[in-house]
């Protein structure tokens, strides 16, 4: 049985430390709730990485959409440039003749 230094000194030794069993089970308690909440924040941090994911991959979907987007069109550019370049040697080969 624990006893304070108090007690010891003065005449009343046997008496017990009830307060240590009460600290025991408020610290018990409150680590408990530390706890609880420790593992409400580890779920709320888990979402979290998990939409961050999301938007990491709908952000590398797009980048993809964009540069395949961007490369039809460049196509289309070429394939037009092409065209004009024709029809322009043609025109001079016209003229040339004349």
């Amino acid at each position: 049985m624990l006893v304070c230094d108090g007690c010891r000194i003065l005449s009343h030794s046997g008496h017990a430390y009830g307060y240590v069993a009460d600290l025991a089970s408020a610290e018990r308690s409150r680590l408990q709730e530390v706890s609880k909440r420790c593992a409400n924040l580890g779920e709320q941090l888990q979402r979290r990485l998990d939409q961050l994911q999301q938007a990491s991959n709908n952000c590398a979907q797009s980048v993809e959409i964009a540069i395949q987007s961007l490369k039809l069109d460049m196509e289309k550019l070429q394939a037009a440039v092409g065209k004009r370049q024709q029809q322009l040697v043609e025109e001079a080969l016209t003229i040339q003749q004349v």
